[in-house]
């Protein structure tokens, strides 16, 4: 891992998907980017009018913040770099993650009002479905990653996934972490293959063994909840899902009423990666 995006916007949350960032980079080094995309809010209705220089000190004020942080991570002795954009969120988002080749982007989920707030709001699930250069992890509010010990893969494991699971695989040797499988047999889903036909060539090529692999029942009601609560079971650092896998888990990331709340609600850090469309180095 070589790269880390981390959009930031000065928010106590933003300050845990910063150290989260820090952590993962410590473990890696990887330089960190740190993006801000100023967007002035202009009301449409003023009592009184509102002068230029209000905005000016305004910028001023968030450019110093983030040249703040970069000397901060670098005093630290991380390499950092500051980039101030303007514009549409997801578009900069997208652009600096492709530009900048980043293995991973980094964000905070925001309880009210702030950037991040607005990203999640409005782009949440164009940003987890159309970033195909990088994995996202999101850091939801009160959550600190203090240590990275185990990631959860959650997948049906219906299709040959070992391209996919490879470079989960690499993401989890980089951070010095357990990879585990949370096997999910959904209820109302048929398997479509036995589970040991992709089980047991996965284990023969990653040296995985059955404790690696945890099976969970679950229904189509239930789908949000048994994931977070199997995750917190299995006490995952990072709950990983991916839509490599064609069906379920795209079905899962898809259906804008299912992903927001496993986005939005999962008290677990969530890292959501269109596997196929980026290549981890």
């Amino acid at each position: 891992m070589k790269t880390i995006l981390v959009p930031v916007d000065f928010s106590e949350n933003c300050l845990s998907a910063l150290n989260a960032a820090k952590l993962i980079a410590r473990k890696t080094g990887a330089k960190m980017y740190l993006l801000h995309v100023y967007f002035p809010y202009i009301p449409t209705e003023v009592s009184v009018p509102v002068s230029v220089d209000i905005y000016k000190d305004v910028e001023e004020s968030l450019r110093n913040s983030l040249q703040n942080h970069v000397e901060d991570l670098r005093a630290e002795g991380l390499e950092a770099e500051a980039i101030w954009a303007e514009g549409k969120i997801l578009t900069a988002v997208v652009e600096y993650a492709e530009s900048l080749k980043a293995d991973l982007v980094v964000i905070g989920r925001t309880g009210k009002g702030g950037f991040l707030d607005k990203l999640f709001g409005s782009v949440a699930t164009d940003i987890v479905k159309g970033l195909e250069c990088a994995p996202v992890l999101t850091i939801p509010p009160g959550a600190e990653l203090k240590s990275i010990d185990k990631l959860v893969y959650a997948t049906r494991l219906e299709n040959d996934e070992n391209v996919a699971i490879g470079k989960v695989a690499a993401i989890a040797r980089d951070l010095g972490a357990r990879l585990q499988f949370m096997k999910l047999n959904s209820l109302v889903q048929p398997d479509i293959q036995p589970d040991d036909q992709f089980i047991a060539p996965i284990k023969e090529e990653f040296g995985f063994t059955d404790e690696d692999f945890v099976r969970v029942d679950i229904g189509r009601h239930s789908i949000i909840e048994e994931i977070e609560k199997q995750a917190l079971h299995l006490k995952a650092d990072i709950l990983v899902v991916s839509t490599k896998e064609k069906g379920f888990i795209e079905e899962l990331l898809v259906d804008p009423s299912v992903s927001k709340k496993l986005v939005l609600n999962t008290s677990t850090p969530l890292l959501t990666c269109r596997l196929e469309g980026y290549s981890y180095s």
